[in-house]
């Protein structure tokens, strides 16, 4: 079994303080795509969230924006089975699976895969935030853009209400670009949550944080993210032959390093 697994790429995902600046990697993510139509020994591709970016956005103009994107992933499924893990900022695509799309839509913490005797379970990751609730995914997917920035401020409000009676001074809105919204050290509470939570035998593999590692153990994975503020985009997860490799693309150079979590 050959897999590949890609989180946040956040499709959608505009400058805040230039709404015709795109921020997210779509150029790089579609010739990613065609690198995995022509990869030998894979037949399993994973989307862990946030491929799409809908929050304080049009749904419908997102998907417009992207349909090149939507299409190459159908083209993949004939190929190999395309997995998709729900993100928060994607939430509301679980909705799309009575309109006859071919994607395999996973809620929660429910797709696993087993090789060689090793569960990888997959997830999006944002329940490890504390202050992320599937209660305001929904309502930050608004009908129009306008709307959409409505409930940004909303959601904003909300936020530095819980950082105050909280005293969870890193949880930042999630609106704000990585850059500003996560701590310079790679491993915060969040990773560690994530890190607490494996069980013996498995291994996890999960996004959110948009940072990029993999841990001492050789039993979590987080697959970093393809935007443009990201301190290293375009990673992704290849499992091939039983061994894991952390990749950058374009070019595939593996990322060595470990973290400690």
């Amino acid at each position: 079994m050959g897999i590949i697994a890609v989180s946040d790429v956040h499709l959608g995902y505009m400058n805040p303080d230039d709404k015709k600046e795109s921020l997210s990697n779509k150029d790089d993510f579609e010739k990613f795509l065609d690198m995995v139509d022509n990869r030998d020994g894979i037949d399993k591709l994973v989307l862990c969230g946030d491929v799409f970016d809908m929050w304080a956005r049009d749904m419908v103009g997102v998907f417009i924006e992207n349909a090149d994107i939507l299409y190459k992933l159908q083209m993949l499924q004939s190929k190999m089975e395309v997995y998709y893990v729900i993100g928060n900022h994607d939430y509301y695509v679980r909705k799309l699976k009575n309109f006859r799309y071919q994607f395999n839509f996973y809620k929660g913490d429910i797709l696993t895969l087993q090789d060689r005797g090793t569960t990888y379970r997959f997830k999006h990751g944002y329940d490890f935030e504390p202050i992320m609730n599937e209660i305001y995914f929904d309502a930050l997917c608004y009908s129009n853009d306008e709307l959409g920035n409505i409930a940004s401020r909303a959601y904003k409000v909300w936020t530095n209400w819980y950082e105050k009676f909280t005293g969870e001074g890193q949880f930042e809105s999630m609106l704000e670009p990585a850059k500003k919204r996560l701590s310079p050290a790679k491993i915060t509470d969040i990773e560690l949550r994530a890190c607490r939570s494996v069980k013996d035998g498995e291994i996890l593999v999960f996004g959110h944080t948009h940072k990029p590692f993999i841990n001492i153990k050789g039993n979590v994975v987080n697959l970093g993210s393809w935007t443009k503020d990201s301190e290293v985009p375009n990673t992704y997860l290849e499992v091939k032959d039983g061994k894991m490799k952390l990749k950058k693309f374009p070019g595939g150079k593996e990322i060595t390093e470990r973290e400690e979590c």
